[in-house]
């Protein structure tokens, strides 16, 4: 279920990493990498976001020239998706998904 690929995937990402934080709001995590606070966030288990929580989020992030993305996959992010990623950047995006690929 989530909680087994929650743990798997976070387990993957965090020999590889400087840090991992849990926030416990995706938005405001969100929000921390587009003001620079978080280089990166990834839900990487599935959730149940709409579009009222995905809008905002792409909107913020991608005015501070950050990327979105699906949060489970990393794929490109549609409003019918309930899960969402963001980084500062499209290389550390893309790194953190290869990391968690194989997870």
């Amino acid at each position: 279920g989530a909680a087994e690929i929650f743990l798997r995937t976070t387990g993957a990402v965090l020999p590889k990493s400087h840090g991992i934080r849990i926030l416990g709001c995706p938005m405001l995590s969100m929000a921390y990498v587009a003001c620079g606070r978080l280089d990166a966030f990834a839900m990487l288990s599935p959730a149940k976001l709409g579009p009222w929580d995905l809008a905002p989020a792409i909107v913020v992030l991608e005015e501070a020239g950050g990327v979105v993305g699906e949060g489970v996959s990393g794929a490109p992010l549609k409003f019918t998706d309930r899960a969402i990623a963001g980084a500062q950047a499209r290389s550390l995006f893309d790194e953190l998904y290869a990391v968690v690929k194989d997870a």
